[in-house]
């Protein structure tokens, strides 16, 4: 079975660009100020992949689609939530409610039912 290469498209921000060149780029980035696709190409360099390579080159925007997904329920930006999960921030109960970590806070063992739901 013979499998093409894929075709490399110009990324949405950066027209004229493809995610291989944005992959390559990466690597010159102070991580303080790096987007997410160029932290994830980052990610794949500190474990000895080359980040523009077939197969890999999507990667860093698949996974910035992927964060940008998952956090969505939170309200607030990737950038925010990235933020505010360092590991120095920390959130009261409430807090983490209000903030859209959780859902709900249970006070006491009498607000969780028998199959773990809060009541």
């Amino acid at each position: 079975m013979t499998t093409k290469p894929p075709v490399e498209k110009p990324g949405p921000d950066r027209s004229g660009e493809t995610p291989s060149q944005r992959a390559a780029e990466a690597t010159h980035v102070e991580l303080g100020q790096a987007s997410l696709q160029q932290i994830y190409a980052e990610l794949l360099h500190r474990i000895g992949e080359d980040p523009s390579r077939n197969g890999l080159a999507r990667t860093p925007e698949r996974m910035e689609k992927a964060i940008t997904f998952l956090t969505r329920g939170y309200g607030q930006t990737v950038e925010q939530v990235e933020k505010d999960s360092d590991r120095d921030r920390w959130f009261t109960a409430d807090e983490a409610k209000e903030y859209g970590f959780i859902d709900h806070v249970v006070r006491n063992a009498d607000e969780v039912s028998a199959n773990g739901v809060g009541s």
